[in-house]
């Protein structure tokens, strides 16, 4: 069906398919299940005031952390997650940027594969923590930027 033709999929976002299945055909099976169940998860969504709340109602085994994560920010722009009240004080970290977390912390980085943080000493807790802190230094700085006005 694909032959000759561009890639579908490519390693931006890392979605596995059951072993032997096409990854095309488990998408969209993956995809129908999503749209099964989209009744009770809109209105579970409707109850969040956070992000982080509408996070972990997103995470499921096909769209964990990162993935999860880009649903949340673009509901953010919907009537669901507009009012979220942790906007400025909450976010995902993926594997990139806790290494980044990590080295700034002077932690050491050992290893990163498979999409997958691995020997990284930073937990999403200290990344957050470290997020925090830079923001309340940046609104003392710059509080009455109109930035940070609502």
């Amino acid at each position: 069906m694909l032959r000759d033709r561009e890639k579908i999929f490519t390693g931006a976002f890392m979605i596995a398919s059951p072993a032997g299945k096409p990854k095309l055909e488990a998408i969209c099976q993956l995809i129908d299940l999503d749209l099964m169940e989209i009744d009770r998860w809109l209105s579970d969504l409707e109850e969040c005031t956070t992000l982080e709340a509408g996070w972990a109602l997103c995470r499921k085994p096909h769209h964990m952390g990162l993935m999860a994560y880009e649903l949340i920010t673009d509901l953010r722009h919907t009537y669901l997650l507009r009012d979220a009240t942790d906007v400025m004080t909450w976010a995902y970290f993926g594997p990139g940027a806790q290494r980044g977390v990590c080295r700034m912390l002077g932690r050491e980085v050992t290893s990163f594969a498979s999409g997958r943080a691995k020997g990284v000493s930073c937990s999403q807790t200290d990344c957050l923590t470290v997020a925090r802190e830079l923001l309340a230094i940046v609104e003392k700085e710059l509080g009455g930027h109109e930035a940070f006005k609502s």
